[in-house]
């Protein structure tokens, strides 16, 4: 892993900030601006990638801190001198395939407040500590430690005792984390909701609206379609339930009936490890569409680790994408990735 740090960076992002820039230089400074932004989330990816493989690994942990402490307080600053230059220039017009972008990069201008810079670096930290409580979850099935997704494999078997059980252990596992997770829910609600005031805003739900850039549909769009789904989905998801319980020939639904197969059939199993999956994964993609199987290809050269095991946060497979000023997709992290509990 490489030792980028800000001493290294600095001097490059500010020769951009001081370059003198004309509406015809713009796609050029665009190109220099997404290659260097393009190695600081490469770095980012690495140590995201690195701590949340395994959250025991101390010196992973401290890496991807001292990165978050070190690059991120001291990139935000200059990213927004950066976006209002560009934003600036004199007579230039972004063509179709940027509009998204630059409308991006108006959001982000309008929600960057030098207060929230330090807050965004304790975001991080409330993040990574979730990833390490997530980690320590553990599962006794059977009088035997497993992982979460093996345990979870066992709701589709149709011994209806085997799945309660692991049900039972999977929530007994989760249950011993939940204080903690309770006490950070409760620090992020607080921090969270001082980025949004000290941005102008009335709440969270509102800064994460514009940050996340939704413009095709409101807050009460969403809340429609909730309702929606209430008044049109749920009877029928209802009936549908009605359905498994009299097929599983059971008085009442259980949570450890939902996932397995209504008649009783084994689930299926079409790979035994990672490796047959991976094989799989390839052929099956490049019969759908050979760019497609090329692509794929790309993430087989160190980028996945699908084996779930002890320490690992769940859902960790891959690095996450970011969308590049340029408007391409390239393999790397958001910046302030989202935290999901």
């Amino acid at each position: 892993m490489s030792t980028l740090r800000w001493s290294d960076l600095e001097p490059r992002f500010l020769a951009l900030v001081e370059r003198p820039v004309t509406a015809a230089a713009v796609p050029t400074l665009l190109q220099d601006l997404d290659a260097l932004e393009r190695e600081v989330r490469e770095a980012y990816a690495g140590r995201m990638r690195a701590k949340d493989e395994d959250t025991a690994d101390e010196a992973a942990k401290q890496a991807f801190l001292d990165f978050v402490q070190d690059v991120m307080p001291r990139l935000e600053p200059i990213e927004d001198r950066l976006n209002r230059k560009l934003l600036d220039v004199s007579g230039y017009r972004s063509p179709p395939e940027l509009e998204v972008a630059w409308a991006d990069m108006r959001d982000t201008v309008e929600l960057f407040r030098d207060e929230n810079v330090a807050r965004n670096v304790e975001e991080q930290g409330l993040q990574q500590r979730y990833g390490e409580i997530a980690g320590r979850t553990r599962v006794v099935l059977n009088g035997e430690e497993t992982t979460v997704a093996r345990a979870r494999a066992e709701l589709e078997v149709p011994d209806r005792a085997a799945r309660e059980a692991a049900w039972r252990a999977l929530e007994k596992g989760k249950a011993a984390q939940q204080p903690q997770l309770d006490d950070l829910f409760l620090e992020m609600v607080r921090l969270r909701g001082q980025i949004a005031t000290a941005a102008g805003l009335t709440d969270y739900r509102a800064f994460a609206w514009k940050a996340r850039h939704r413009r095709e549909y409101t807050a009460q769009d969403a809340l429609e379609l909730h309702a929606a789904v209430a008044a049109e989905i749920v009877p029928r998801l209802r009936t549908l339930d009605q359905r498994r319980r009299e097929r599983l020939g059971v008085a009442r639904l259980r949570p450890w009936d939902l996932s397995a197969d209504p008649n009783g059939r084994e689930p299926l199993r079409p790979f035994g490890d990672v490796a047959e999956l991976d094989a799989g994964l390839q052929r099956m993609f490049m019969a759908l569409d050979p760019e497609l199987g090329e692509a794929y290809q790309l993430l087989q050269g160190g980028w996945m680790d699908l084996e779930p095991r002890p320490n690992k946060v769940p859902g960790s497979a891959t690095s996450r994408t970011f969308r590049s000023r340029a408007g391409r997709t390239s393999i790397g992290a958001r910046w302030v990735p989202t935290m999901t509990c």
